[in-house]
């Protein structure tokens, strides 16, 4: 079964949006240059630190009670907090081009009793422990900077009570105190940086959670509740991992969220999934491939898919969990990279020729993502995410191209050059059925 694929060189589409962010920048906890470059490479252009003190073990970072560590010292001394490893983490990301996204909040907990994944003892404090966070980063307090970073969230998972494995990151707390928590958090900070985005909460399902009925509706409760105190929501920020059951249920959700915020009058107010990932099996390690099925190719042809398909969704952002450290979801795991991050290159390369141009496919599961970059080079990125073809035949028109390179990523080429091959007119594509595979195709035109 072979896939037919037609590019039109001449026929405009828009622009390809970068829409590449990522979770975590760069380990500080040991020094790598050669992953702060691969970091840089991807040209992320804004990383959630999200779960950056389990990225670093032993270092007090980002996390709330990690740079304010005595609940019952003084908020307005500057001797109270913590600020160096913090510092040096985000000038890191800094360092690579990318904007960042602040959690404020807690990492994800797996402790019994939870700690700090819980309301907060007192609201006001806690809101002025952050407002003291944003001083220093984007007012100087505190011997700090001038960085203006724009995007500040409020927690993550506040609807999660357990499902995910028993994370609990609002324990014992109901959607009504975390609304209050907003309420008087928003308010105090668009009181003193007005030119800030504020938003949230990295809800752990946008879709009814069955499992927990009293938490079907939080995600749309909460807006409601901003809607009805006018309160300010710059951004909704909400989370979905994929599985090989509903590989691409995440493409349709954007409409759906930007249909319920204009219904509740919100319609300015940006979308960020700013945690999603296919996992081919939750709890699997390596396979008899020697990949874990996490970052293998599966998971590669997953993401540019999703990327390729959210062009053309209201979106404004995805934050792929993870990009920076070295883990289990990360491209770069135990020393080595693996299929995924060659998936996020070819990507990032693709962006680089932002004049989109229309691209079709004649299957679902193969997408293809076209572009040009006004100096007389395009860039075709076809994603095969299991389609079962066993080949594809492009079609190019619109221009006469020259000079083209082929790039395969598959389970044992990483973006491996291999020949152009032609026939009748038609580039021919070895698909691997029943696996996945994705190519970049470049050339001059």
């Amino acid at each position: 079964m072979h896939a037919q694929l037609k590019a039109d060189l001449g026929k405009a589409a828009g622009t390809i949006r970068r829409i590449h962010g990522g979770n975590l920048g760069p380990n500080i906890n040991h020094d790598n240059p050669d992953a702060d470059k691969q970091f840089a490479d991807l040209e992320v252009p804004i990383t959630r630190i999200h779960d950056a003190p389990l990225a670093n073990p032993g270092m007090r970072m980002v996390d709330v009670q990690h740079i304010f560590a005595n609940w019952n010292a003084d908020v307005n001394d500057e001797r109270n907090y913590f600020f160096t490893e913090t510092d040096r983490y985000l000038q890191k990301i800094r360092e690579s081009g990318s904007e960042i996204m602040y959690r404020l909040g807690t990492s994800i907990e797996f402790s019994n009793p939870r700690r700090f994944s819980k309301p907060p003892a007192d609201f006001e404090k806690w809101s002025d422990i952050c407002l003291h966070i944003i001083r220093h980063y984007n007012a100087g307090w505190a011997k700090g900077f001038h960085w203006n970073i724009t995007y500040w969230e409020l927690w993550n998972e506040p609807d999660d009570d357990g499902d995910n494995n028993g994370s609990h990151m609002w324990h014992n707390g109901t959607c009504e105190q975390f609304c209050r928590l907003y309420e008087i958090t928003v308010k105090k900070f668009k009181a003193e940086f007005p030119g800030i985005k504020f938003g949230g909460a990295s809800f752990w399902k946008w879709h009814n959670n069955a499992r927990y009925p009293e938490r079907q509706t939080f995600a749309k409760d909460f807006v409601r509740f901003c809607a009805a105190k006018q309160l300010p929501l710059d951004f909704f920020s909400w989370h979905r991992y994929s599985s090989p059951e509903l590989p691409f249920d995440l493409i349709e959700e954007p409409a759906e969220i930007r249909k319920f915020l204009d219904e509740q009058g919100f319609t300015e107010t940006e979308l960020h999934n700013t945690e999603w990932h296919y996992i081919h099996q939750w709890g699997l390690e390596y396979n008899t491939f020697g990949e874990h099925p996490a970052c293998g190719i599966a998971a590669a042809a997953h993401y540019t898919s999703v990327l390729t398909d959210w062009q053309d969704t209201p979106i404004d952002m995805g934050y792929f969990y993870t990009i920076g450290g070295s883990g289990s979801f990360s491209p770069r795991y135990v020393g080595r990279l693996n299929p995924l991050y060659y998936a996020m290159l070819s990507f990032t390369k693709i962006t680089h020729y932002p004049n989109r141009i229309e691209a079709v496919s004649d299957k679902e599961n193969v997408r293809v993502l076209g572009g040009i970059d006004g100096k007389g080079g395009f860039a075709l990125l076809i994603s095969d995410f299991m389609s079962g073809a066993d080949a594809a035949e492009l079609e190019l028109a619109g221009k006469t191209v020259s000079d083209m390179k082929l790039f395969l990523i598959d389970r044992t080429r990483k973006m491996e050059e291999i020949p152009v091959t032609e026939k009748d007119g038609r580039i021919m594509l070895p698909m691997h059925s029943g696996d996945s595979c994705v190519y970049l195709l470049t050339g001059r035109c």
